[in-house]
């Protein structure tokens, strides 16, 4: 399975037991808040998950290191002139992803703004990983056939021919 794809189910495992109560909908990110009417139907509260760069480093044996960039899109409705609760539930969202220990550190927390009755917040983290997708031992082995070899054929060089070559035989 895709590392990606193992650091993404972990996480909607930890939102799934967790946080079950406090977030109804998590997916990838495909800027579902803009385009609500467009998208599959989706309940509040809602973390949306976007992958942004993933810079990798070559390691051994086919292996590479990255630093991969995540972003959360954190969304609550609500109709109210101000309503503060998103903020317990950026604590809470960050505490449960600091808890399943895979490594995340928040870098970037910035309000998502210009959306109608909805307060959207965006948590940017980093994790380095190493992906071993490549790696020699990952690898299908090519089984290889050898030919038949003779080796006891007598191979004469022309010493005329190929200047600074020895050769015990007199060439006739």
């Amino acid at each position: 399975m895709s590392l990606k794809t193992d650091i993404y189910l972990s996480i909607k495992a930890m939102i799934e037991e967790d946080l079950k109560d406090d977030i109804k909908t998590f997916r990838l990110f495909n800027n579902q808040f803009e385009h609500e009417a467009d998208e599959n139907a989706f309940l509040y509260p809602a973390v949306f998950m976007q992958y942004e760069n993933i810079d990798y480093i070559a390691t051994t044996g086919g292996s590479q290191q990255g630093d991969l960039s995540a972003t959360f899109h954190i969304g609550v409705e609500s109709l109210k002139t101000e309503d503060l609760a998103i903020f317990d539930l950026l604590d809470k969202f960050f505490k449960a992803l600091t808890d399943i220990n895979i490594g995340f550190t928040r870098t970037r927390e910035q309000q998502d703004i210009d959306h109608d009755n909805i307060q959207v917040w965006q948590q940017s983290y980093k994790i380095t990983m190493t992906d071993d997708t490549a790696n020699i031992h990952n690898r299908r082995r090519l089984k290889v056939t050898a030919t038949t070899l003779d080796v006891n054929k007598e191979i004469i060089i022309d010493p005329n021919t190929y200047e600074g070559i020895r050769t015990h035989k007199e060439i006739s």
